[in-house]
C-alpha cells in the first residue's frame, strides 16, 4: 500500500513586480478512498480507524453512517440522526482536536503563555481514554458517560488555569486584523446536508473523482467552527470577518460544551438513491462527506474532506495569504511564520512547506 503524506501542502512565494505572490500546491492524493474501495468494506473500517491524525472516528462514523443510508432509509426520505453513542464520540474527538490544536499545534508561533504540563498530560490521558471506548464493538454507557464528564472538567480547567496562553493565541492572531474576508464565503453545515446539493455533488464525483481535492459550492468556501456559529444565528451570519475570528470560533464552541449546549458535532445519514448512500460527519475542521455505493459486492467510495475546501488555488485562505505578504518582501521570516498562521487559522492539522526560490539562492 501507498502511504504518501495525505497532510502535504506547498505554498510557493514568488517575487513580482508588483510585489509577492503565494501559489499553492495541494499534494494530498485519492489513495485513502482508491485503496478502502478496492479491498471492500469490511476492510475498509480498518483503513479509516488507522487515520491516526484524520479523525478517525469521524472517518469510521461517516462510512458507517453511508452504510446505514444504504441498507436502511428509503431513498425519497431526508435524513436521519445516527446513534447517540456514536454522536457522543464524535463530539468527544472534535473537542479534544480542538483543545490539542490550541495547546499544541499554536504553541510553537506564541511568544508568551504555554499550556501546562498538567493539562498536557490530562489532554493526552482522555485522548487514550477515548480511543479505546471507539474500539469497543459495544460502548459502556457508564465509562461513556465518566468521560463525558471528565472531559467538560478539562475544557472548565483549561479555560480557568490556561488564561496566559489564551490570551497569547489571540494576540498572536491580532497582526492580521487588517484582512477582512467576504462572509458568503462561509460554507454553513445546513448548505451541504441538502439531499439535493449532495446529489450534485455525487453527480460531479462519478465523472470527475478528483473533484475532491478541490471542492466547491458557488466558489471555494470555508466550513468549520466560524461556519457553525455563524449559522446558528440571523443576524450578521454573512458579515465580513477576521483571520482572528476563526481561532475565537473555536474557543467560543469549547465554551459552549463546558456549558453543556447541544453538540453541533452531529452524524447524519441520507440515501441518495441507486445504491447510494452519504455519511456527514460535522468535525472541528467542518464537515466531512462520505459517498459510498454497495451494489453486487462491488463498493464505489469517495470522501470529501472539509480542509480541501480552503486549501486550494483562489480560495478565501490563498486570498488572505496574499494581501497579507503584499508588503512584506524584505523580511522573510515574517512572511513565512505570516503564513503558517494562517494556514493555522483555516486548518492547523494541515502541513505547509514554504518555498521562497528567489530567497534560497
Amino acid at each position: 500500500m501507498i502511504n504518501p503524506d495525505f497532510s502535504s501542502v506547498s505554498l510557493i512565494v514568488h517575487e513580482e513586480k508588483n510585489g509577492l505572490k503565494v501559489e499553492l500546491h495541494n499534494h494530498r492524493t485519492r489513495v485513502i478512498a482508491q485503496t478502502a474501495e478496492s479491498l471492500g468494506a469490511e476492510k475498509a473500517i480498518e483503513i479509516l480507524r488507522a487515520l491516526l491524525g484524520l479523525c478517525p472516528i469521524a472517518q469510521v462514523s461517516a462510512f458507517k453512517a453511508a452504510q446505514h443510508a444504504i441498507t436502511h432509509q428509503n431513498p425519497n426520505q431526508g435524513f436521519s440522526s445516527y446513534d447517540t453513542n456514536i454522536q457522543s464520540l464524535v463530539t468527544a474527538e472534535a473537542i479534544l482536536e480542538t483543545v490539542r490544536v490550541l495547546s499544541m499545534d499554536l504553541q510553537p508561533f506564541t511568544i508568551h503563555g504555554k499550556v501546562s504540563q498538567e493539562c498536557l498530560k490530562t489532554l493526552g490521558e482522555l485522548r487514550a481514554r477515548l480511543w479505546d471506548l471507539s474500539k469497543s464493538a459495544c460502548i459502556d454507557n457508564a465509562a461513556l458517560e465518566s468521560f463525558n464528564e471528565d472531559l467538560k472538567a478539562l475544557i472548565i480547567l483549561w479555560f480557568t488555569r490556561e488564561k496566559k496562553a489564551i490570551g497569547a493565541i489571540k494576540h498572536t492572531f491580532e497582526r492580521f486584523d487588517n484582512i477582512q474576508l467576504d462572509g458568503k464565503g462561509l460554507l454553513f453545515p445546513e448548505e451541504v446536508s441538502n439531499r439535493e446539493i449532495l446529489k450534485l455533488f455525487l453527480r460531479i464525483l462519478q465523472e470527475y473523482p478528483e473533484w475532491a481535492l478541490s471542492p466547491q459550492l458557488v466558489g471555494a468556501r470555508i466550513p468549520g467552527a466560524l461556519a457553525r456559529c455563524r449559522s446558528q444565528t440571523d443576524k450578521g451570519r454573512r458579515d465580513p470577518f477576521s483571520i482572528r475570528d476563526l481561532v475565537l470560533a473555536r474557543l467560543e464552541e469549547l465554551k459552549n460544551f463546558a456549558s453543556g449546549l447541544p453538540s453541533p458535532f452531529t452524524v447524519r445519514s441520507i440515501n441518495l438513491g441507486n445504491n447510494w448512500g452519504v455519511g456527514l460527519v460535522e468535525t472541528a475542521r467542518g464537515t466531512l462527506m462520505h459517498f459510498l455505493q454497495i451494489d453486487n459486492n462491488k463498493m464505489r467510495f469517495h470522501i470529501v474532506a472539509p480542509t480541501e475546501w480552503a486549501f486550494q488555488e483562489e480560495s478565501p485562505m490563498v486570498d488572505a495569504m496574499n494581501l497579507f505578504i503584499k508588503e512584506k518582501s524584505n523580511a522573510v521570516k515574517s512572511v513565512i511564520t505570516g503564513l503558517n498562521l494562517i494556514a493555522c487559522a483555516f486548518d492547523p492539522c494541515t502541513k505547509i512547506d514554504v518555498k521562497w526560490p528567489q530567497k534560497e539562492g
